[in-house]
């Protein structure tokens, strides 16, 4: 009895430690499978390859959804301080993903997870649900312009008509005297520094003044005539792209000036010219031939760019260096490098070129397409229901921001991401990179907000 019983506990004892070998092996297993980056689909009821999820992001203390469904992710750091990496290994196929935060705007992106390849989604940006009441300025304006650095904003006050220089940096509000209000302002243009602001007016004789005003020192702001009595008489004066102490001027008989107000001198360019246009580093013209001239704003070196050029209303022209120029001109977008005038898109109403210099983005009707021009790939990013207008890139060149009539939406440059961010826009400029300056129109009013995703 004794010898059976003892033969029975061997038995269970040995298929105990079968069973616990058996057990451990298994989770062995398991853990070299997940390791090695496979997990069990319970639906499809097998092992599958895992692909691999990545979040890059500034923000912290969201949550992450997976097809509605909360899902926890790994907090890597990443190699730049400033920049939080999430990731998460997850079965292939697609996905909503949702990243929501408390007070802010969930970030919504459709996904598709492929086995052993990484799937990304990067510079997460959420914005707030609403942008601060808190109005930095908010006045009755009559005419208004906004430096190229967003920092500076020149108005001109409907009940007095006086004019002002609103320094957004230091909430300081500065007013112009020189200017007289009941002058009509025909043209306002910026120095590229935004130092300096060129103001034409006419007139109760329809006589045409020109106004310096030196937006660092508004006390140095000269009306052009008194100041540059030596020069000739012009139709129009222009602002150097390149010298803050230099204009171009162009009198009645179509003769092009170069200025130069530290020595007082004037130089004839060109004569019999037809057209005047500025960008970046140099300044363009046609000729009497009708050629397109570009010429330097440093050296005045003029080199002909295209030969009998009839330059149309929404002409436009960007130079991206010496030899490569992109052109906006009847609807038509070119491409000029070296010896070669490519036509790239047909019906197009706005040019924008890419920080990076790598590309441009253009619109077309409700579309918006990018043309990359190493590739010479054009892709449309979206189509809307309603005409956009003023494309600029925005947070680290990552998103572009945009006008939908009155509505101002984010879409981020690979067109995987959209949001309406606010309505009631008459204006925006996008500033320091990771900041718009919003103009608003409420009622009689102009109203001034900054939206920064890291303070808002």
């Amino acid at each position: 009895m004794y010898k059976k019983r003892k033969k029975i506990f061997k038995i269970i004892r040995y298929s105990l430690i079968s069973i616990f070998i058996f057990i451990v092996s298994l989770v062995c297993l398991g853990v070299i499978f997940y390791a090695s980056g496979y997990k069990v689909n319970w639906k499809a009821k097998k092992i599958e390859k895992t692909g691999m999820l990545l979040i890059t992001t500034k923000e912290n203390g969201f949550r992450v959804f997976i097809d509605k469904k909360e899902t926890k992710v790994f907090h890597n750091r990443g190699i730049n301080i400033f920049e939080n990496i999430y990731k998460l290994p997850i079965l292939p196929g697609e996905y909503d993903v949702e990243i929501k935060k408390e007070g802010s705007k969930t970030y919504f992106q459709r996904i598709k997870i492929e086995p052993e390849l990484i799937t990304r989604i990067e510079s997460v940006l959420l914005l707030p649900e609403s942008i601060t009441e808190d109005s930095i300025f908010e006045e009755k304006i009559l005419k208004y312009s906004i430096s190229p650095n967003g920092k500076k904003f020149f108005y001109q006050l409907s009940e007095d008509r006086k004019y002002y220089l609103y320094d957004i940096e230091k909430n300081e509000k500065i007013p112009i005297e020189i200017i007289n209000p009941k002058f009509e302002t025909k043209r306002i243009d910026w120095s590229k520094d935004s130092e300096n602001i060129l103001i034409e007016k006419i007139d109760s004789e329809k006589k045409t003044n020109y106004f310096l005003i030196k937006t660092r020192e508004i006390k140095n702001s000269y009306l052009v005539s008194d100041r540059l009595s030596f020069l000739p008489s012009l139709e129009k004066l222009y602002l150097s792209p390149k010298k803050s102490d230099e204009f171009f001027g162009l009198d009645k008989d179509n003769i092009l000036y170069k200025i130069n107000t530290q020595q007082n001198t004037t130089d004839i360019v060109e004569v019999d010219i037809k057209g005047f246009f500025e960008n970046k580093d140099y300044v363009f013209f046609l000729d009497k031939k009708n050629d397109l001239i570009k010429m330097d704003a440093n050296t005045y070196l003029k080199e002909i760019i295209l030969e009998r050029f009839e330059v149309f209303d929404d002409f436009k022209i960007i130079s991206l260096n010496s030899n490569i120029f992109f052109i906006n001109n009847k609807s038509l977008f070119y491409i000029k490098d070296k010896n070669n005038l490519e036509l790239i898109e047909k019906d197009t109403e706005s040019l924008y070129q890419e920080n990076n210099n790598r590309g441009f983005f253009y619109t077309n009707g409700f579309e918006i397409w990018y043309y990359d021009r190493t590739k010479k790939i054009k892709t449309m990013l979206t189509r809307f229901s309603k005409e956009i207008k003023d494309l600029q890139e925005f947070y680290e060149y990552k998103y572009l921001v945009y006008q939908q009539g009155t509505d101002l939406n984010l879409i981020k440059k690979d067109g995987l991401f959209t949001q309406s961010i606010n309505n009631n826009i008459e204006n925006i400029k996008v500033f320091d990179k990771n900041k718009i300056l919003i103009l608003e129109k409420l009622n009689d009013k102009t109203i001034l907000r900054i939206l920064d995703p890291e303070t808002n």
